[in-house]
């Protein structure tokens, strides 16, 4: 109880000390604010039972989606658990996460316009947002994230939205990046009490167009620059983004990395906005995707182009994000040689050490320390794509290559099943897990939506089935985090030798003990597991 006690406080520590003027935020707001904090009180210690997977005998349909669009579990404060889903019309469709079933789309008439971004959600004021491209410009639309429709607000920005537009911390603002062919964009959008929506700030390059926006909720600091000039006292949100390649770019020109952080003394004005350039570099790169921060956002991931991930891994506190990236690991190029990595880089969350999954730009997976180390590596049939999924307790990684074969392994390279067929006419969207882990979401290249059943998440009012046997391992230690880590709970793993996915029924296969698949190299020997912090519905 004592550490409970301790993470609420700090969160709402967090919450005191952003320099948002939160006076401007409804009686709803307000209150909304808090639940996730109280809410985090009850923390639900359970075992996973991971088992052979099941697809679900239902499924939900969508307009086609494209690479750049994705399905998305949300955990509503209000309504629980809903799937919502864009396509490469401009629709965003809501589902219900356990029948699939349409609850609504939006808009209803998708004619001239176009989507190429995922789903950003904000808990605090229990919204969604995602960008669509209409008449040449970049068209963020908010909606309820709840059963029936409500929009809430819209703006249209010059250019193409370039990836999902971001959410700050406390709800009220909106960060976007946009090009105009070599113009590249950022705007920071100000969300009012009357659902208003104005732009509080931009910034450009007139040369190089802008990749993705990636975000990190009230970090420890702002990991660049020095003690006088920089982010090292500041612990408002960050957001970062660099140069993307340009359409028909040969080659990789001049290029560089910015980060955006409100100043700790924010009085609600453009006084004191700034955005800061924290490399332009000797040894250019480019990149489609938005960066990873992990590790109170002292370390941070990049997919970029000629199939290379960087690393800024803080092994000292020289690793800042202004330095040259002091991990690099290079992997086979893709045709052209320049094509970039197309997937963001998934970690764990609890491990002290986090352990990086990331694609190339050819059909290979790879697993890597913090360090940039190779732990294990997978050769497939295609690339993957998409984000890869790691389940809440930090044991399994899910993945899933563009002609849909699925595959699932544990964090230390063990092989659970794999092959297995998602979707027979691909899957390039991105893809989605319950809350619990216990089920992940896809949406086919045709728009035909399934579920699969990979885990089963027992508490205390759910026992684990008697079949289930669980697996020994030596007890591993970590470090102290601002939430408890339990060593108590110990996955069951399936034998990937007997995976028969088959339809949900009463003769559903039992979960079984692990069994490794021996062409799979096991390099970490142990688990850790933590508590599942979920919104209950």
């Amino acid at each position: 109880t004592s550490f409970t006690n301790i993470a609420l406080h700090k969160s709402l520590v967090h919450s005191s000390r952003k320099n948002y003027p939160f006076s401007s935020f409804i009686q709803y707001r307000k209150m909304i604010r808090f639940v996730p904090y109280l809410l985090a009180l009850t923390s639900i210690s359970a075992q996973t039972t991971y088992i052979n997977p099941v697809k679900e005998d239902k499924s939900g349909y969508i307009a086609v989606p494209g690479k750049e669009n994705e399905c998305k579990i949300i955990s509503s404060p209000l309504e629980g658990q809903l799937l919502f889903c864009t396509s490469s019309n401009g629709q965003i469709t809501a589902l219900d996460h356990v029948t699939l079933e349409t609850l609504w789309k939006f808009p209803e008439n998708s004619q001239d316009i176009s989507c190429e971004t995922g789903v950003a959600f904000s808990p605090e004021t229990n919204t969604i947002i995602y960008g669509i491209t209409k008449d040449d410009e970049c068209g963020v639309h908010a909606l309820s994230a709840s059963r029936e429709k409500k929009e809430e607000w819209e703006i249209f920005l010059d250019g193409k939205c370039s990836g999902t537009p971001v959410i700050s911390s406390s709800g009220e603002y909106v960060f976007v990046t946009h090009n105009t062919g070599r113009t590249g964009m950022f705007t920071i959008l100000k969300v009012d009490v009357d659902g208003q929506v104005d732009t509080l700030f931009d910034y450009e390059d007139d040369e190089e167009p802008f990749s993705p926006p990636g975000i990190y909720h009230n970090p420890d600091f702002g990991n660049y620059g020095n003690s006088t000039i920089g982010g090292l006292s500041n612990s408002n949100d960050i957001i970062i983004w660099a140069n993307r390649p340009y359409e028909k770019e040969e080659g990789v020109g001049a290029a560089a990395s910015y980060a955006f952080q409100f100043p700790v003394v924010f009085d609600g004005t453009t006084i004191g906005l700034s955005v800061t350039v924290l490399q332009r570099m000797n040894d250019p790169w480019k990149t489609i995707v938005p960066p990873t921060l992990t590790s109170g956002g002292m370390r941070l991931y990049w997919g970029v182009t000629k199939s290379k991930l960087l690393g800024w891994s803080q092994e000292d506190d020289r690793d800042r994000f202004t330095r040259k990236a002091p991990k690099s690991k290079g992997f086979d190029r893709g045709n052209p040689p320049n094509t970039p990595i197309s997937a963001k880089v998934a970690t764990t969350k609890s491990l002290e050490e986090p352990i990086i999954f990331t694609a190339t730009a050819t059909n290979q997976f790879h697993a890597l320390s913090y360090k940039l180390d190779t732990l294990w590596n997978v050769t497939l049939a295609k690339g993957v794509v998409s984000e890869a999924q790691v389940s809440p307790d930090d044991k399994v990684v899910y993945f899933v290559d563009e002609v849909g074969s699925g595959y699932a392994y544990t964090v230390e390279g063990a092989k659970l099943w794999g092959e297995l067929e998602i979707a027979n006419e691909g899957v390039i969207a991105g893809y989605t897990q319950s809350v619990d882990g216990s089920h992940l979401y896809f949406a086919s290249n045709s728009g035909i939506v399934s579920s699969f059943k990979v885990a089963e998440v027992s508490t205390a009012d759910t026992p684990v089935p008697s079949s289930a046997l669980p697996m020994t391992l030596a007890p591993t230690t970590i470090a102290p985090t601002a939430m408890p880590v339990s060593d108590t709970d110990s996955p069951v793993l399936p034998n990937p030798d007997t995976i028969s996915p088959v339809s949900r029924d009463t003769d559903a296969p039992a979960p079984v003990a692990v069994v490794p698949d021996t062409s799979a190299p096991i390099v970490i020997d142990t688990f850790t597991s933590a508590p599942i912090m979920a919104f209950i519905p």
